[in-house]
């Protein structure tokens, strides 16, 4: 209402009798983009630039004029064409025009990624806990056959320890981190 008065005040100031026009003729038009203005630039979450909003409307009406004209729905590319911009030009216009979604309604959407990535923050939880139960030798003997990919011999000559002992170490640090593992998912 206040938007539809400051338009009508707009309309009265700029008004010009001397032209012939009745000021209902001249109001209405001022008015309404006043009103459209308004909309455009306060009403919605998300700010779509008045180029893309405008390229939208433009498109909207020339599917409706397409339509009556082919006798079909006309696509997207035919449009494009008829109001002279490139398809993703359109596609753009269109996606930013069209209605937000609500965050409510997209939280009931499921998302393999999403679950693929919490399950992967799970696994590295489960992994933390796990290597905590080892001391920090068993935890550098792990890191350098795991990450570094080193073999036993290799590992034995960087710790300064036999090849037996490394195997020894190793896989003492294995049964370690598997008993700490059952103990996890046991509870």
């Amino acid at each position: 209402m206040q938007v539809g008065c400051v338009g009508l005040v707009a309309a009265a100031r700029r008004f010009d009798r001397s032209r012939g026009t009745p000021f209902t003729a001249y109001a209405l038009p001022t008015i309404d983009g006043e009103l459209r203005r308004h909309l455009r630039d306060r009403a919605s979450t998300v700010r779509v630039p008045r180029r893309q909003q405008k390229l939208a409307a433009d498109l909207r009406a020339a599917a409706y004029e397409a339509g009556q004209q082919l006798g079909h729905e006309a696509s997207l590319g035919e449009i494009a064409a008829t109001v002279g911009v490139s398809l993703g030009e359109a596609q753009l216009a269109i996606g930013a025009a069209a209605a937000p979604a609500a965050l409510a309604t997209l939280e009931l959407v499921q998302s393999t990624a999403a679950d693929d990535e919490i399950e992967a923050c799970e696994h590295r939880a489960l992994v933390g806990r796990m290597l905590a139960a080892l001391d920090a030798r068993e935890r550098e003997l792990l890191r350098l056959r795991y990450e570094e990919d080193l073999s036993q011999t290799e590992i034995a000559r960087r710790m300064r320890i036999s090849q037996s002992q490394a195997s020894r170490l190793l896989a003492g640090a294995l049964v370690k981190l598997r008993s700490s593992a059952a103990l996890d998912l046991a509870a």
